[in-house]
């Protein structure tokens, strides 16, 4: 071939592959989009992350993303099997699913949870699961071999979330929130802390768990009052098989734990027993500085004793569903007190029953949701001694009790108008009474006796759609309105708060699975009885407050390739009257209202390979807190026990029968006065966690042996709270 006949050719082969890869842009191929969907959790419909959706036979397959969805590729026109699985749900496989040319198939399919036993090690996801709705999901699996102790300390890997402990307590902080800013619902039921509005995570123990889920931001627009910052979630465990299960564990600080759970199946329906009981000395050694001497001590009074009853029936029948749960809980402790003011009498006694009557009936499209629940909390904090060193007696002696009881009707009805388009209507009316008295001085009590009536009224609509060019675009809309009606003595007050919500998801396909969410949202927080009510010796609250309300914008873009999910995600968190308390005039606490914001960013990154036995994930969140109070020494400052900075990450390996788990969090520095004035120092913690799972008589068994605080580094959350150094913990569980 001559010269010029080269050339003619490689001209005619490149126009043809210009001429092909433009056809293949512009005309339908064979290997177009044909099947796509969602994948749901059948037991309360919320998106299902990480299933494996493949049509057995051929090499295609797809793993969900955050929001449930999946899409299959290259499959030609004609008939399949779709089969979906994931660890710790019954798979699931769709026959005769047809696929067209013109038309992409669209599925929703529901994966049941099931209870597995495996004669080897049973694999959980060792990461957070993220869900529609919720940011983060924690399963049953990731609960049962973690070695946490409380709830609160399951949330210590997850982003953007920071545990306020103080060595006797711990409570929740989302995005640099207040604890009160922060709803805890278990099955729904609101749980109450009439005083400070904060709840005690670590009074909420594991064995009666199945699933916690988190939500960051306002949720008020579905949740209601409280839920200013964020909610966290908790479901109790369901009947899944005939079982008897037991845990043990001992740990550090003479800490000693035991649970066991009875599961039976009948015709009269599924019956489900847990009791659960946590003891610990907890006398871990501190030290601190004392006129230029460096003082080392054991912590007094610190023992804890907690016990835990939860039951469970329910029964199926005809597409309806009828659930009745109950759970008393008691427990008391000790209260040390802080450096430089122990107090080693103080004691805290703590009895809360609840009781959740639900039913369920689904319909073809349709599926209605009733729930009544009952609970009380009673709580007691007294100090009393005679005749102690003059260190003891900084504190002086006191005896209060207070009763918080609630009761709450609830209802929704979803109706799913397509696999795409969904509407949910929602109703829930309740009454709060709360009571205290001083048993030292009857004739003081703090607060006395306080009513709230509140109602609410809500609608959801979520839409979802494709744009072509394998794009979707899904909307989530919602608005409630709350009314909540307080009376105190003479005084009556009404709370009125709409509170509306809009969130954008766009989806692509393009080398990666791409997604791009936009949220805002209002939320609001009541003032507790103590902010409205309370009256005693310098400490006053403010009949006069207003409500917290907030306004929160976010946005996120994640991708997901194969193994590995990666998120970034920047929010803008707006706060208006802020309540705050503060030392006023005539050297009186008094609370009052302020502004803050808060805004920051928050990176995520997953990835596991070899069928989930390496596992690992890195966060880091960046906060930004400024106080917009009119008070010249802290406006424009930091908000107090803000971390600016924090690092965590986790790595899991599982090889044949053991599993090893090592997590890392790093917090940043965080002041500790609103002029900024005094500042805790920053920490690093290293944990790890050794599971082995064997059988013994045929039963599936798993020992776990733990390491915190492996360096034994001294550190504080809050000031003169020290935690403690290097803790052990070992456990073993079976069933049977």
């Amino acid at each position: 071939m001559n010269r010029f006949g080269k050339k003619l050719f490689l001209r005619f082969l490149l126009t043809f592959l210009l001429l092909a890869v433009v056809g293949r842009q512009d005309s339908p191929a064979q290997s177009d989009v044909k099947i796509e969907g969602k994948v749901l959790d059948g037991s309360d419909r919320h998106a299902l992350f990480g299933v494996n959706v493949t049509v057995p036979g051929t090499a295609v397959g797809a793993v969900t993303d955050r929001n449930g969805r999946f899409v299959l590729h290259n499959l030609l026109a004609g008939e399949y099997v779709v089969e979906a699985s994931l660890l710790g749900y019954r798979s699931q496989q769709l026959r005769n699913v047809l696929v067209s040319h013109d038309q992409p198939q669209q599925l929703v399919i529901e994966l049941q949870p099931v209870l597995i036993e495996l004669p080897g090690m049973e694999i959980s996801a060792g990461v957070d699961k993220p869900s529609q709705g919720a940011d983060i999901v924690i399963d049953q699996e990731r609960i049962r071999h973690s070695q946490a102790g409380d709830v609160a300390e399951l949330l210590t890997a997850t982003c953007g979330v920071e545990i306020q402990e103080n060595g006797a307590s711990k409570s929740i902080s989302i995005r640099g929130s207040q604890a009160g800013q922060v709803l805890v619902l278990v099955d729904g039921v609101r749980l109450q802390n009439g005083l400070s509005g904060a709840i005690d995570l670590s009074s909420l123990p594991l064995a009666a768990i199945e699933q916690i889920k988190v939500y960051k931001g306002p949720q008020s627009s579905r949740f209601g009052a409280n839920a200013l910052a964020g909610v966290v979630q908790i479901i109790t465990r369901q009947a899944r098989e005939n079982q008897l299960s037991a845990e043990l564990r001992t740990a550090s600080f003479a800490a000693a734990d035991a649970a066991a759970t009875l599961v039976r199946k009948s015709g009269y329906g599924d019956i489900l027993l847990t009791i659960e009981q946590h003891r610990s000395r907890n006398d871990y050694r501190y030290e601190y500085d004392l006129a230029g001497r460096r003082i080392s001590e054991a912590r007094l009074n610190a023992d804890v004793l907690q016990r835990q009853l939860f039951g469970r029936w329910n029964r199926e029948k005809n597409g309806s569903r009828w659930s009745f749960s109950a759970q008393h809980l008691f427990g008391h402790r000790g209260l040390p007190g802080a450096v430089y003011n122990w107090t080693p009498f103080a004691r805290s006694a703590t009895r809360r029953s609840l009781a959740v009557l639900s039913f369920e009936k689904k319909q073809r499209r349709r599926t209605l949701n009733v729930r009544a629940s009952f609970n009380e909390d009673l709580t007691s904090f007294k100090n009393i001694y005679e005749n102690v060193p003059v260190r003891y007696r900084s504190t002086p002696r006191y005896w209060n009790e207070n009763k918080v009881t609630a009761g709450r009707l609830q209802s929704d009805l979803v109706h799913q108008i397509s696999p795409n388009h969904q509407i949910e209507l929602g109703v829930e009316a309740g009454a709060t009474r709360f009571s205290d008295r001083d048993r030292l001085y009857p004739s003081l009590t703090p607060v006395g006796l306080a009513d709230v009536h509140n109602t609410g009224v809500y609608v959801r609509h979520g839409y979802e759609t494709g744009l072509g060019w394998n794009a979707r675009l899904e909307t989530q809309a919602g608005l409630r309105y709350d009314a909540a009606e307080t009376a105190h003595n003479q005084d009556q007050r009404l709370d009125q708060a709409f509170s509306p919500s809009l969130g954008v998801s766009l989806r692509k396909q393009l080398l990666l699975d791409w997604r791009l969410q936009a949220d805002w949202g209002h939320g609001f927080r009541l003032p507790t009885f103590a902010d409205l009510f309370y009256q005693q010796y310098r400490v006053r609250g403010n009949a006069g407050l207003r409500p917290e309300r907030s306004e929160n914008f976010e946005w996120a873009i994640e991708g997901l390739w194969r193994n590995s999910l990666f998120r970034f995600n920047q929010f803008h968190h707006q706060l208006r009257d802020l309540i705050i308390w503060r030392l006023g005039s005539f050297a009186t606490f008094s609370p009052v209202n302020t502004d803050a914001r808060l805004s920051g960013e928050e990176i995520e990154w997953r990835w596991h390979l070899n069928r989930r036995r390496l596992e690992t994930q890195v966060s880091y969140s960046h906060l930004r807190s400024e106080n917009l109070s009119e008070e010249r020494t802290a406006r424009h400052k930091q908000l107090p026990y803000r971390p600016e900075h924090s690092l965590k990450a986790g790595l899991q390996w599982a090889w044949r029968d053991l599993q090893v788990n090592y997590g890392f969090r790093r917090s940043g520095e965080r002041f500790v006065t609103e002029a900024n004035t005094v500042r805790l120092p920053g920490f690093s913690l290293h944990e790890i966690t050794l599971q082995y799972a064997f059988r013994l008589i045929g039963r599936p068994q798993t020992f776990m042996l733990s390491c915190l605080n492996i360096t034994d580094i001294h550190y504080q959350v809050l000031e003169n709270a020290p935690l403690p150094g290097r803790e052990w913990r070992a456990g073993w569980n079976a069933a049977f």
